[in-house]
């Protein structure tokens, strides 16, 4: 079963969206962490030693690798085990590997290691379409609206969506790729 996301910045960080997200949602929220303290200091919570966003330190002192998810586990590898014998930590050839329940905290532990590539990925397109937003208002006049009712709204973020596709396809028919995502361009 493959799992949907919820993408959302700092505002919507808390441990009860978080579990809406997983639980009724059946998705992995991909909220950014509001911090409290530095991003790379250690704290001690009930489960493991980690940083703030969930990341945890290994009994050799470095902060442990994300090596995916388990289930309803996240997996955690020792960023050493690359070395003899799984590192100095571990007597075993595939390292020290911790596996942390989500359900633990569903707000440091969301489905997906905050640090991992993939998370930050996810969390870039939250970013795309905010451009794509701020097009909409502040080239396209989406944000200065005289007409009233959901149907004329709708009907002019239609066609305000339509200018920029419309306009995206322009550009690529010129093989105008540098300009592909100007909308002010087009007029130029």
């Amino acid at each position: 079963m493959r799992m949907g996301h919820v993408i959302a910045d700092a505002g919507f960080d808390s441990k009860d969206n978080c579990r809406f997200a997983l639980n009724e949602l059946k998705a992995v929220p991909v909220i950014k962490m509001r911090l409290t303290q530095e991003k790379d200091k250690e704290f001690s919570g009930a489960i493991c030693r980690c940083n703030e966003l969930g990341t945890p330190v290994c009994s050799c002192g470095k902060f442990m690798v994300y090596a995916g998810r388990d289930g309803k586990y996240l997996k955690f590898r020792c960023p050493q085990h690359k070395e003899m014998k799984g590192g100095p930590c571990s007597h075993s050839t595939y390292g020290r590997v911790l596996k942390v329940a989500i359900s633990e905290d569903e707000r440091r532990w969301p489905g997906i290691a905050r640090q991992s590539k993939k998370w930050e990925r996810l969390f870039r397109r939250r970013t795309a379409v905010e451009r794509v937003n701020s097009r909409l208002k502040e080239h396209l006049q989406l944000d200065e609206q005289y007409v009233r009712g959901i149907g004329k709204i709708t009907v002019n973020a239609t066609l305000s969506l339509l200018v920029m596709v419309g306009a995206a396809l322009a550009m690529a028919r010129k093989e105008r790729w540098n300009d592909l995502r100007r909308i002010v361009r087009l007029a130029a």
